[in-house]
């Protein structure tokens, strides 16, 4: 457990753990007992005091098309059309060994690239494409050649963290 700040009671510093594989914030009460807290309330900003990384929660639409409810890492602040980043894991199961001769492995939580999202105003989250023209089209139908223009005058890659804040930056002005 890390110490960490939540915006709603911004003068007591909490043992808080994100559980990437849940995506649940945990934290451990009086009987040591761990509790979650609850999504509901998605004006709640949890800051990790040492990293000083701060989590949110948005809808979004997950890999089946349902919507739920997630924590995120804010990558632009201002504007109404915001990149969040979603930090992933993975669960591999127990390998028994093949032969006899090599060893069995473990299961393992295994951390796997973040994901990026692109939440636009009054919208939910949605996983951002990882094509240019996909992007222009799916997201943007009316303006996608105006769009398309920008990425590719800016030269911007879709799997770069600073391209993306500019490419939202630019989204924000329009």
């Amino acid at each position: 457990f890390i110490n960490t700040k939540i915006s709603s009671m911004p003068n007591k510093i909490f043992g808080v753990r994100y559980n990437i594989y849940d995506d649940e914030m945990e934290f451990q009460g009086a009987d040591n007992t761990v509790y979650a807290l609850n999504k509901n309330d998605t004006s709640v900003k949890i800051t990790f005091t040492a990293t000083n990384e701060s989590y949110t929660i948005f809808s979004y639409i997950d890999d089946n098309g349902r919507q739920k409810k997630g924590y995120f890492v804010k990558l632009n602040n201002e504007g109404e059309n915001l990149i969040l980043k979603k930090h992933r894991v993975v669960f591999i199961e127990e390998q028994p060994s093949k032969t006899g001769y090599d060893e069995p492995k473990p299961a393992i939580y295994k951390n796997v690239k973040d994901r990026m999202y692109i939440k636009l105003a009054n919208k939910e989250a949605v996983l951002l494409p990882t094509k240019k023209k996909k992007l222009a089209k799916a997201l943007f139908p009316d303006n996608s050649k105006i769009i398309l223009d920008f990425i590719n005058s800016k030269k911007i890659k879709l799997s770069k963290e600073a391209d993306l804040i500019t490419f939202i930056n630019y989204l924000n002005t329009l």
